[in-house]
């Protein structure tokens, strides 16, 4: 096996597979090389997700070899941006060299490194990316931190013949976005997609060109990106159902300035308790006073103007969920629609039906 790589296109490469290695166990630590008539093939997994990518590279002798993904990424990294030879040494090593730089490096034998999933390329169905991105970047923020909770630890992604849908919910808080589009679909496929794999995928689709495809098999959804193969095995078990969650009927309505609102917010939260972020919200015509008090800190008090529709009303929200919330929201103004005091609040753009988040409030 011996095949030349520029060294850009190689530190690309295990810059990308970083993600997918694990160091805790020998074999997955490490990524697999494989020659092909186009370059090489690059291949790392840690059997929960994956990434497979073609790169161009001049062949000089066939073969296959798997080298591990860390030490290998912090030399490319130091060498000069010149082309690096990879060359078999021998059982177990491989010489790789760049100018006057030449190392042996161990190898693990490639038949051990675990087979990728097929790819059923022929039910590939395409959707627009900077789309996709939005809205995983819009939901993403969202997913549990708890893991006893696997069906919270991802995105509920919905595809159906009509649409796209990306929903996440730790339980106190859910971001909901519905995208109408033709999609080739005869019926709902649904898949929860875990945080980490959300994570990779929003990165490569934010530097890769190329189509975005998707398709779910054998338990796994596959992202194919140009020359990128992703994919992520499912988080088992039903996702909640959403649709009792997300409020019908709240009849109070305030239209508030985001920034202003952001910033205020951010102010009085920095009293606010640590572990609850208490910060109460009081909505009367005209006007939203933001306050906070805590004994042993202090208090803080602040007031915005805003248009308010409705009987005044007092709510307790954390402040952390209402902060990112905003975040994620581009309009200049943002909807609150409120029932009662313990009633969720639903929070959405002025100009985006199809996008919104709920806040589930606290006692008070």
């Amino acid at each position: 096996m011996e095949f030349r790589i520029k060294q850009s296109e190689l530190l690309r490469c295990l810059q990308r597979v970083q993600g997918f290695l694990s160091p805790k166990n020998q074999i997955l630590s490490h990524v697999l090389f494989r020659t092909t008539k186009e370059g090489v093939e690059v291949f790392a997994t840690d059997f929960d997700i994956g990434l497979k990518g073609t790169y161009i590279a001049a062949i000089t002798e066939p073969g296959s070899v798997a080298l591990q993904g860390r030490r290998l990424f912090d030399i490319v990294r130091q060498l000069p941006d010149e082309e690096v030879s990879f060359r078999f040494a021998g059982p177990g090593r491989c010489e790789v060299t760049c100018g006057k730089s030449a190392f042996k490096l161990a190898t693990i034998d490639a038949e051990e490194f675990p087979e990728e999933p097929k790819l059923p390329m022929d039910k590939l169905i395409s959707l627009d990316t900077e789309m996709f991105k939005d809205m995983l970047k819009k939901t993403v923020y969202a997913v549990s931190q708890n893991e006893s909770r696997m069906t919270l630890n991802g995105i509920h992604l919905e595809l159906f013949p009509t649409g796209v849908r990306v929903v996440a919910t730790d339980g106190h808080r859910l971001s909901y976005v519905n995208r109408a589009v033709e999609l080739p679909l005869k019926e709902t496929s649904t898949v929860i997609i875990a945080r980490k794999a959300v994570m990779e995928i929003v990165k490569l689709l934010d530097e890769e060109e190329g189509t975005l495809q998707i398709v779910r098999a054998d338990n796994r959804v596959f992202f194919k990106k140009g020359g990128l193969i992703f994919f992520s095995r499912e988080v088992e078990g039903a996702f909640p159902n959403y649709e009792q969650v997300i409020p019908r009927k709240n009849t109070k309505e305030a239209v508030i300035n985001i920034e202003k609102a952001r910033q205020a917010i951010k102010r009085v939260a920095t009293v606010a308790d640590e572990k609850s972020r208490l910060v109460n919200f009081s909505f009367k015509k005209g006007k939203l006073e933001i306050f906070c008090e805590v004994s042993d800190v202090g208090e803080a008090h602040e007031e915005l103007e805003v248009e308010y529709k409705g009987e005044p009303l007092r709510v307790g929200l954390n402040s952390a969920y209402v902060i990112e919330t905003l975040a994620h929201i581009a309009s200049e103004n943002v909807i609150f629609r409120m029932e009662g005091q313990l009633d969720a609040v639903l929070v959405k753009p002025t100009d985006d039906d199809d996008y919104l988040s709920i806040i589930m409030p606290m006692r008070i």
